[in-house]
């Protein structure tokens, strides 16, 4: 890890910066095939580091339903191995807003994001599921995917 990775993560004490991630995104009230909601949590006290994660869905075709929902702390090993890949794809540069104030204003879509504070570093991006089929959407989906990913285990 180099220096200006370890500046991000600790304290000048060596303890851990305080850290909060949130990742909302839901399929929005008026899909077509499958509704869903993926609701993504992580905050930090000062002994612990919590997860918490929500993936609730129905499939319109066959009725199957998704409710996957619980709480856990994570591991230290976990952590470092989850933010190292954030900040090594340069998360901090990718604030934002796809939306944009014209497509805010339509109804029945679902408004997705991601956001991360850790220490004094802040990032927020803001997208509509439309936008990660862009090109230039390939960075953030690669954010949101570390995110889902770290969620793979109970």
């Amino acid at each position: 890890m180099n220096e200006e990775m370890k500046n991000l993560i600790y304290k000048e004490d060596g303890s851990l910066q305080p850290i909060k991630m949130e990742l909302y995104e839901s399929s929005g009230p008026v899909s077509p095939l499958y509704q869903y909601i993926v609701h993504i949590k992580i905050h930090s006290t000062d002994k612990e580091i919590h997860l918490h994660y929500k993936n609730i869905g129905k499939n319109q075709e066959d009725g199957s339903k998704k409710n996957v929902q619980w709480n856990k702390v994570i591991s230290l090993n976990d952590y470092l191995d989850f933010i190292t890949k954030l900040i090594q794809n340069n998360v901090f540069s990718l604030n934002h807003d796809f939306i944009g104030d014209e497509r805010r204003k339509k109804i029945g879509i679902s408004f997705n994001f991601f956001e991360l504070t850790l220490g004094k570093e802040t990032v927020k991006f803001q997208y509509l599921l439309q936008d990660k089929k862009q090109p230039e959407f390939e960075n953030y989906e690669k954010i949101i995917n570390i995110v889902k990913n770290l969620n793979t285990e109970k």
